[in-house]
């Protein structure tokens, strides 16, 4: 009797494995992957996350607003569901807004454009309509290839740099505030249904 070995592919990089090059958890289930994810694509995303650099996609540190780029060029094929884009590569993209917002930072000189305070360091908050999972989600869904299963083909550096310019203009898309003025600006907007939403964003975006 052929002792078959159980192939699985990873949802990063698409190869197709032995059980072996995945981590398994055996409170789960030891036979199988824990993630379908390989070892070589789970490492460079916790090294990429514990350096605050997506997939290590090295940008260059703009002065004031200037855009953004990947510095590798080399393209890098990803092919994955819309969920799976979002849960692997999804927090790690905010990596950038600090580097694109600097500018405008720097210009509001540590003062909150809520309360009207100085203080050490200003968060950048997005506008309402204009959050980050919407933006990301408005630019992969142009590249998906099943729309039953939701599954995207894209070049990663090519569609980084899309959601970076996507974030344009700066005064239209965050507000900088204070880290209170912050959590209380989010937590307005959750209670809000979505015609106030919109109103205030059209507000904020013609500066009233």
């Amino acid at each position: 009797m052929i002792n078959e070995t159980k192939m699985f592919t990873c949802k990063i990089c698409g190869e197709t494995k032995p059980l072996e090059g995945f981590y398994t958890n055996s409170k789960v289930d030891k036979n199988k992957p824990y993630q379908l994810v390989c070892r070589i694509c789970y490492q460079a995303i916790r090294k990429a996350r514990e350096s605050g650099n997506p997939l290590n996609i090295k940008p260059t540190i703009p002065r004031g607003d200037k855009r953004i780029k990947s510095v590798n060029r080399e393209p890098a094929k990803l092919t994955c569901s819309i969920s799976d884009f979002h849960e692997f590569l999804g927090d790690n993209i905010k990596n950038y807004i600090p580097y694109l917002t600097v500018g405008e930072r720097r210009k509001l000189n540590h003062i909150c454009q809520k309360c009207g305070r100085e203080v050490t360091q200003l968060d950048s908050a997005h506008v309402h309509g204009r959050e980050r999972p919407q933006v990301i989600e408005d630019i992969i869904k142009k590249y998906t290839i099943d729309d039953k299963k939701q599954i995207i083909q894209v070049d990663l550096h090519k569609v980084i740099d899309e959601i970076i310019e996507a974030n344009r203009p700066i005064k239209n898309n965050f507000r900088f505030l204070c880290k209170e003025c912050h959590r209380k600006y989010d937590n307005y907007l959750f209670h809000l249904d979505c015609c106030e939403k919109k109103n205030l964003s059209l507000k904020m975006e013609n500066g009233i």
